[in-house]
């Protein structure tokens, strides 16, 4: 190795001191900027070392799913520079985060849940964050150490301890803002005064009494910087290069950044301002800028955001620290580390929570979102499908898409999200059913078929759609066993049957018409097989007179013609020519005078009714005349 100057050998020991290299009780009062010249000579003697973007780019964008409140403070972590540690290389438990801050080798988030992450070397643990810091406000890097403020507002360190740098004081109480420095750091307690720890070889933890209330702190390697509640800065601690003496035109500000000697100031008209060591042109502050909304320091680099959301950096570029990439997105929070800097984009970034396919063929799907730095949401999908809010529900089977717009000069976040239908293949269950049924039968030997549907108690896994039967309920049917077949589908048109009989009860007879109602049909009139005595119908047949209701038979006299012999001389009335001939003697004399006037008066003739030859009822005068008319004669 090269030769080097006694002044400059004791302050790479000084800086391999604070890194950790040699053992911390070496007592060395040169102060910790040496480490410059360290990493220096390291960079000429190690193979050259690439710069890396980690994953912002479209891959990252994709889904990775509830859209919360859109926010342009959220995204993907990116960074570039040196990756020897793998301090560029964000682990994916991060996801969606919310502040970032980079250390020497090592860079740290808080994600969106409020949880610590940190990544890249661990030499002194200061990656392994303890399981006992829980949700957070708020984390930073130092060098090789961090400290956070829990939601309780108790703060909490890990990682090298060399100078009691995370040997957080008994007595800090609640604080509400925190910054690291190479070997100190600096808490503003709730009552906005500041309190420090750690090492204090330069002064940097004596917080000058004019510095009051404080809302915002940063450090560098030696020395600290506050933002006072009255927009004011205060800086304080190693000054060998002025990064301690804050310009005094400087004015009104809204944030502070500290690098390894140099200090960082961003004014309340957005106008970014630098004062220390400029040996790699950290603070030559590049013409142009314009309007910034955030700035930060690496150790020999400088960054910040201007208004549109682009990133610039300048100084240092070893590791091509001090370079943005064409690939960074427009951001909304930066960080620089040793030898790398870090982004967290403002491109619209889409998280998928929950995606629920649709099953027993019902459109019941569902896809449940986080958006981040979203403006606009599209959703297209099958059937014609299109939504604008984040969660999508009753969704049927198939691909949906998403395109996510961001503010002006963002790159659009789209994604894509199957959510195939789960096929049903599960018939439903029949618990129980009446499989017999009877009815008595009408007239006319039918019945109509009962509603065995009404009996049927069935279960699905999805649901029941339908419970039908065949024959359907009120079919009419005959005498005897009707097979019915009852059915139970469910939505996915899966269908289990079960058997079923109706019997209808009853005997059938054959019924003759009886038109003239004298309780005997005739068959050629008609005749019907019923199971109950129709109207106008009679068992009994045989009547071959059905108009006549007087006669079953024609007779001497034929249908509708009487058969009486009136005078009873053995010829029906039809066919006796002479009824005055009382006893057929042949001639009407005094002989069937005598017999007449033997029963005058008599109803119907008594015991001699040819005597009433005209029918009416009774033997008077009016057969007397009649007889008397053919008098002698009918012979």
């Amino acid at each position: 190795m090269q030769s080097f100057s006694v002044l400059w050998c004791a302050k790479c020991l000084v800086a391999l001191q604070k890194l950790g290299f040699i053992p911390a009780f070496v007592s060395i009062s040169f102060r910790l900027s040496a480490l410059r010249c360290y990493l220096r000579r390291m960079q000429r003697a190690l193979p050259h070392m690439s710069f890396e973007l980690s994953s912002i780019t479209r891959a990252a964008l994709a889904l990775a799913l509830t859209v919360s409140a859109q926010s342009h403070a959220d995204g993907l972590i990116g960074a570039w520079g040196s990756n020897f540690n793998g301090q560029l290389t964000t682990p994916s438990s991060v996801g969606i985060a919310k502040s970032i801050s980079a250390g020497y080798t090592h860079s740290l988030a808080v994600n969106s849940a409020n949880a610590v992450t940190c990544w890249g070397s661990n030499q002194f643990s200061q990656s392994t964050v303890p399981s006992t810091v829980g949700s957070v406000l708020f984390a930073v890097a130092g060098h090789n150490h961090n400290v956070a403020i829990k939601t309780s507002g108790s703060v909490v360190c890990w990682g090298l301890n060399s100078d009691l740098q995370c040997s957080v004081p008994t007595n800090l109480g609640s604080c509400t803002w925190a910054a690291a420095g190479g070997a100190h750091t600096l808490a503003i307690k709730s009552t906005g005064l500041v309190q420090c720890w750690g090492f204090n070889g330069s002064g940097q933890c004596t917080v000058p009494g004019t510095v009051g209330a404080c809302a915002r702190l940063a450090a560098g390697s030696d020395h600290s910087i506050a933002l006072r509640t009255a927009g004011t800065v205060a800086c304080w601690g190693y000054n060998v290069n002025g990064q301690s003496t804050v310009p005094s035109t400087l004015g009104n500000c809204i944030a502070v950044a500290g690098g390894f000697d140099h200090s960082i100031a961003l004014k309340s008209t957005g106008t970014v301002v630098c004062w220390g060591l400029n040996s790699d042109g950290q603070c030559a502050v590049p013409a142009g800028l314009g309007v910034c909304t955030s700035i930060a320091g690496g150790f020999y680099h400088t960054l910040a955001i201007r208004s549109n959301g682009q990133v610039v950096a300048w100084g240092d570029n070893s590791f091509g620290q001090g370079v943005v990439p064409g690939s960074v997105p427009l951001s909304n929070r930066i960080a620089g580390g040793g030898e790398h800097s870090m982004i967290v984009s403002s491109n619209p970034v889409i998280q998928l929570v929950l995606a629920t396919q649709p099953t027993c063929a019902l459109a019941n799907g569902s896809i449940d979102v986080t958006i981040t730095n979203g403006v606009t949401i599209a959703w297209t999908g099958p059937n014609g499908f299109t939504a604008s809010t984040a969660d999508i529900a009753n969704l049927a089977g198939g691909t949906y898409n998403i395109v996510v717009t961001g503010a002006a000069g963002t790159t659009p976040g789209g994604g894509q999200i199957s959510i195939p239908a789960i096929v049903d293949s599960t018939p439903p269950a029949v618990s129980s059913y009446t499989s017999a049924l009877s009815a008595a039968a009408d007239s006319t030997c039918k019945a109509p078929v009962a509603n065995f549907v009404a009996t049927v108690t069935a279960t699905d896994n999805c649901s029941v759609s339908s419970i039908t039967q065949v024959p359907v309920a009120g079919t009419l049917v005959g005498l005897g066993n009707t097979a019915v077949v009852i059915t139970v589908r469910d939505t996915s048109n899966n269908s289990i049957t079960r058997n079923a009989t109706f019997t209808v009860t009853g005997t059938s007879l054959t019924y003759y018409r009886d038109q003239d109602g004298d309780g005997v049909g005739n068959a050629v009139s008609g005749t019907l097989v019923a199971c109950a005595q129709p109207v106008g119908y009679v068992l009994t047949n045989g009547d071959d007179c059905p108009l006549d209701p007087n006669k079953l038979a024609p007779g001497a006299c034929g249908c509708g013609v009487s058969d009486v012999d009136a005078n009873g001389n053995g010829t029906p009335d039809c066919n006796d020519v002479c009824p005055s001939d009382l006893n057929d003697s042949g001639t009407v004399d005094a002989a069937d005078l005598a017999l007449l006037l033997s029963v005058w008066g008599v109803p119907n003739g008594g015991k001699f009714p040819a005597a009433d030859i005209n029918n009416d009822g009774f033997v008077n005068a009016a057969d007397l005349s009649a007889m008397l008319a053919v008098w002698g004669g009918c012979g």
